[in-house]
C-alpha cells in the first residue's frame, strides 16, 4: 500500500510540474522541400528564462552559425506552445514558425526565405 501511495504521489507531482524551455537542447533540422531531399543536420538550443513564459534562446547550426531570439510560450493542453515571426537579420531574413514543448521534447516547423522545414530536439 505504501509503495502504491508513493507511486501515485510521484505521478501526480510529475504531471503537475510546469514545462520549461530552460536548458540545453540538441537534435536535428530538416529541410522539407522535395528538391533538397529532406537535407538537414545538427541543431542545438541554449535557453535561459528571461521572465515567466519568456526565454532568450541561442539556436546554432554546427559551430559556424547561431542566432539569438526571444521566445514566448503559452501553456495549452499540457504543452508549451510557441509561434510567430522571428527576424534573423540581413543574412537569413524573416521566418515564421510554430513549435511546442512537451515532456517528450521541443519540436517545430519553420518557413523562411528559400527554406521550409522542421526541427526536433531533446534536452541534453
Amino acid at each position: 500500500m505504501l509503495v502504491a501511495l508513493l507511486t501515485l504521489s510521484f505521478s501526480l507531482s510529475a504531471a503537475d510540474a510546469s514545462l520549461s524551455l530552460t536548458g540545453e537542447w540538441a537534435g536535428t533540422w530538416t529541410d522539407s522541400r522535395p528538391q533538397y531531399s529532406k537535407s538537414g543536420g545538427p541543431f542545438t538550443c541554449s535557453a535561459k528564462e528571461k521572465s515567466p513564459g519568456v526565454w532568450t534562446c541561442v539556436f546554432a547550426l554546427g559551430k559556424g552559425r547561431s542566432w539569438t531570439v526571444e521566445l514566448k510560450g503559452t501553456e495549452r493542453d499540457g504543452k508549451l506552445v510557441f509561434g510567430g515571426t522571428v527576424d534573423l537579420g540581413d543574412t537569413q531574413g524573416l521566418y515564421t514558425w510554430s513549435g511546442e514543448l512537451t515532456r517528450d521534447g521541443f519540436t517545430g516547423k519553420y518557413d523562411g526565405p528559400g527554406e521550409v522545414g522542421t526541427f526536433a530536439m531533446k534536452k541534453r
